[in-house]
């Protein structure tokens, strides 16, 4: 199976969508196209050095069968400010510890 993250720009944060694609249930080809020798040499229908690590579609090109459905696995939200705000939080904790038995940082 392939992760296919793709990140959108909404304002002062991205989200991130993540994309589960499954392999071909008839054949077991993988739903991305690889540039990797074995797979040339496994399934031939998804070897293609242009194509690599992109998605194959709803048919798998290895046996023509239809491939079971990409899931959508979640999203998340990246803040710009997110490094920021782990310094700042580290920098607090020096101060402020949050138990005197747990090492900072």
């Amino acid at each position: 199976m392939a992760e296919l993250n793709t990140m959108f720009a909404v304002g002062p944060r991205l989200t991130q969508r993540r994309t589960l694609i499954q392999k071909c249930a008839k054949c077991g080809a993988p739903g991305t196209y690889h540039d990797h020798e074995s797979i040339k040499a496994s399934w031939p229908g998804c070897y293609s050095v242009q194509k690599a690590h992109s998605p194959v579609g709803d048919i798998c090109p290895n046996c023509n069968f239809l491939r079971p459905p990409d899931m959508e696995v979640g999203r998340s939200v990246l803040y710009e400010w997110s490094l920021a705000r782990r310094i700042l939080v580290r920098i607090w904790r020096c101060f402020f510890p949050l138990d005197k038995n747990m090492p900072v940082g």
